[in-house]
């Protein structure tokens, strides 16, 4: 009997022991879980969002961010329709739709909206919300709500901003491209008062000079895209200006023009153009002497990491061989090589089965800026 109290006794001490144990540690989760739901509600109240809680899309829980957000008192949301913040059923319903579509697909759901104020005033709303448990959702979906309207208002401001002054940049180079026509016409003018040919061989390459610029602003106002210009169309309108400038007979001269879809900045277009208009001008003047037909033809392409080849060749005569087109007195060549080295590009005549001038630059990036061209000077 003795023996037997003893086991009992042991065994009792054992089961206090475990139910000791059991408690220390239902003591120890109770704690993590009161610290954690005390960390989360901190968040919830003091978080700049705001934050809620519905089920079956009414509101059970908010926090005062929303409260403030809405101008709505707590207990005027509690127990209601999330319809209450929505300025109609339809931006009510898409949200609803969409909402669970994407919580179905990928847990979390956000959506971009307008909720109305209390107050009547419309403010633009990003909602973020993910379900208690996806498989059930009639447990309930938290959601994050972010008020957005002050950048939105911003965003418009600059949209308004940006508008403005696209339209006055299309202004400026309308403007600029009709005062450059203004001096063609008064050149071309004089130009009927002037007897000398050579002197009207000068104005004309003067004429076509300018035109060379008046079409970079001319395309420019076009396109409606003042930073990029595309140059393979301006190459065309430019090498048909030459062509009806120097009167060339139909068939006689053939030009070709391989130009792939590029876009250059303002401040390299006008002097590639410019470099375009001298090569074509001289191989019209010069490669072909006597009524000889032929072929010119222009090349653009991109060759390299933001690099850009211009090529103009031609089967014509081919240049004097004793001719350096760096220590020339043609006004032309020298305006080439200066325009090459404005564009920190490497050029070279290449002689052979008539002439051709390749030339390579660097095409230009935001980080990169080039000295105004004497186009712009």
């Amino acid at each position: 009997m003795r023996r037997r109290s003893e086991n009992l006794t042991v065994k009792c001490l054992a089961s206090n022991e475990r139910l000791e144990e059991d408690m220390l540690e239902r003591n120890r989760v109770e704690a993590v879980l009161r610290e954690r739901e005390n960390r989360l509600l901190s968040i919830f109240l003091a978080a700049p969002v705001g934050i809620g809680m519905v089920v079956d899309r009414h509101l059970t829980d908010v926090n005062d961010t929303l409260c403030r957000m809405t101008g709505y008192d707590r207990s005027e949301m509690l127990g209601n329709s999330a319809r209450m913040l929505y300025g109609c059923d339809e931006d009510f319903d898409f949200v609803g739709r969409e909402k669970y579509r994407q919580i179905a697909e990928k847990v979390t759901g956000t959506v971009e909206t307008h909720w109305r104020r209390k107050d009547g005033e419309t403010i633009h709303i990003i909602l973020s919300s993910t379900a208690l448990d996806r498989d059930d959702l009639s447990k309930g979906v938290t959601f994050t709500a972010l008020d957005i309207t002050d950048r939105k208002r911003m965003e418009d401001q600059l949209r308004n901003s940006l508008k403005d002054k696209e339209i006055l940049l299309s202004e400026l180079h309308h403007r600029v491209k009709n005062n450059l026509q203004v001096i063609f016409s008064l050149i071309a003018w004089q130009s009927e008062y002037i007897k000398d040919t050579e002197s009207l061989e000068l104005l004309r390459d003067c004429q076509n000079r300018i035109q060379s610029m008046a079409l970079v602003h001319e395309e420019l106002y076009r396109a409606k895209d003042f930073a990029n210009l595309d140059f393979a169309e301006y190459i065309k309108r430019l090498v048909g200006s030459l062509h009806q400038s120097y009167r060339v007979h139909e068939g006689k001269i053939v030009f070709t023009i391989n130009a792939r879809n590029i876009a250059l900045e303002i401040d390299q277009a006008i002097p590639c153009g410019m470099i375009i208009n001298e090569l074509v001008s001289n191989a019209i003047k010069h490669a072909f002497p006597d009524g000889r037909c032929g072929t010119i033809c222009v090349e653009v392409m991109e060759c390299g990491e933001q690099q850009v080849l211009i090529a103009v060749a031609d089967n014509g005569v081919g240049l004097p061989s004793t001719l350096d087109h760096r220590s020339t007195d043609t006004l032309g060549l020298q305006l080439v090589c200066l325009l090459a080295e404005q564009l920190h590009g490497n050029g070279d005549f290449l002689r052979g089965n008539g002439t051709r001038f390749e030339f390579v630059f660097q095409k230009n990036t935001k980080e990169s800026t080039l000295p105004a061209s004497p186009g712009e000077a």
